[in-house]
């Protein structure tokens, strides 16, 4: 390859550039091969090696709107240009729109200012931030506590408006245990019926799916599939939403309680405070104590990590997969927290039976604040249901049959520093 191009560290250009990258990931064996039998992997085969090979870290996080800039395209059909080209590139990496966004090749970010991001996102300077900011602290506690809640009243807004409020049918001693959105259908779980409610989502009666024991929890397998689990049992069923069938049984040594589906396995509590985490056929892949001293109640997980809420002392936990604490959060607004969920942004819903609300905790714990309230219509939440894709909250009373849908709208995102 350097012998055919005569390519030479001093030269420039896209060859190079290409060259470069091969030696740098290994992929120059591939390139000979090409250009000696015309024959290069497939597809599937690049997906597969950027899936699982480290070396290829950075590109599963290239995003899909970054192309060749314009003046490679220019520089590879007229090579002698290709020192002027390195000099466009070069010049427009240094001045550029204000509203246009650069692309960090440390970290794969996109960032407007270069000194915000390096003090806010960049990855590789976490601790040097830290110190920068403890240094700050330490000048004067007493101003940067004012500037850090200017912050957070900047990052952490929630545009909250209420889109459907409406009455499960009167039917007798019904009994709401938990929600779920899927496939724009709204599944509620009825203890008291021993059956599956499905609402169309605007609100209106669809058709009831009967279950064989009284439902604990059901948590979402996909858009047509929800894993349910009964009192007292020692199962966990997947039911179908659209025909009603028992698509399977997975059999558990245990009495299950409440259940968490994430990435193919099914976490779930176990007598009251241990968790047990089984695949798809039941098999033990792993289990772990709570934290908590109480009773578990509820369980969520999103993507590597997990929560679940302590009612009696009014604490939310944030665990890994693996049940190791990495914060809590307890308020005095927090009374008798019962179900919580997630957004799409990490952000933590929890609804609180006693005080009537729902307060959203940051994705690192350190941040709370009521979103909703007694005013807002909650009287006793009993079950809880974020939908990401249309970035809705949805909330079941306990007495009163009411439900509510709020739409949700993130002001920003919350920033760490």
């Amino acid at each position: 390859m350097e012998f055919k191009h005569k390519c030479v560290p001093e030269q420039l250009g896209l060859i190079l550039d290409i060259y470069k990258a091969a030696e740098k990931y290994n992929i120059t064996d591939y390139i000979v091969n090409f250009a000696n039998t015309s024959t290069f992997p497939s597809k599937t085969w690049w997906s597969y090696r950027i899936s699982c090979d480290n070396d290829f870290y950075m590109f599963r996080h290239i995003h899909s709107a970054i192309k060749t800039h314009k003046a490679w395209t220019i520089a590879k059909q007229f090579p002698e240009l290709r020192v002027s080209a390195k000099y466009v590139i070069d010049l427009c990496s240094i001045v550029h729109y204000e509203d246009e966004h650069l692309l960090c090749d440390k970290c794969g970010k996109f960032f407007l200012n270069i000194v915000e991001h390096l003090l806010v996102s960049f990855d590789f300077i976490q601790d040097k931030r830290d110190d920068l900011w403890q240094d700050i602290i330490n000048i004067n506690s007493i101003q940067f506590s004012v500037l850090w809640t200017k912050l957070v009243k900047s990052y952490f807004q929630f545009d909250v408006s209420l889109r459907l409020k409406f009455q499960l049918q009167p039917i007798k001693y019904s009994d709401i245990r938990a929600v779920v959105i899927t496939n724009n259908q709204l599944v509620f779980a009825d203890y008291a019926r021993n059956s599956l409610l499905i609402y169309d989502i605007n609100g209106s009666y669809n058709r009831e799916i009967k279950l064989s024991s009284n439902p604990l929890s059901i948590s979402e397998i996909n858009k047509d599939d929800v894993a349910v689990s009964y009192y007292r049992g020692q199962r966990i069923e997947i039911i179908s939403i659209n025909t009603g069938e028992v698509k399977k049984i997975i059999e558990t040594n245990d009495v299950i309680h409440v259940i968490s589906y994430q990435n193919g396995l099914i976490y779930a509590v176990v007598d009251d405070q241990n968790i047990d985490v089984m695949n798809m056929t039941g098999k033990l892949i792993r289990s772990f104590k709570c934290p908590s001293k109480s009773i578990v109640q509820c369980l969520s997980t999103d993507s590597d990590i997990m929560f679940f809420t302590d009612p009696s002392t009014g604490t939310l936990f944030c665990c890994d997969l693996y049940g190791s604490v990495k914060w809590k959060c307890t308020d005095d607004t927090m009374n008798w927290p019962t179900k919580v969920i997630t957004d799409g942004n990490g952000n933590v819903f929890v609804s609180c039976n006693e005080s009537n609300n729902v307060v959203v905790v940051s994705s690192d714990g350190k941040h709370h604040k009521e979103l909703l309230s007694k005013k807002d219509g909650l009287k006793n939440p009993t079950a809880i249901y974020y939908e990401k894709l249309n970035n809705c909250l949805l909330v079941c009373n306990e007495d009163y049959r009411d439900v509510l849908l709020f739409d949700v709208k993130h002001s920003a995102k919350m920033i760490q520093i």
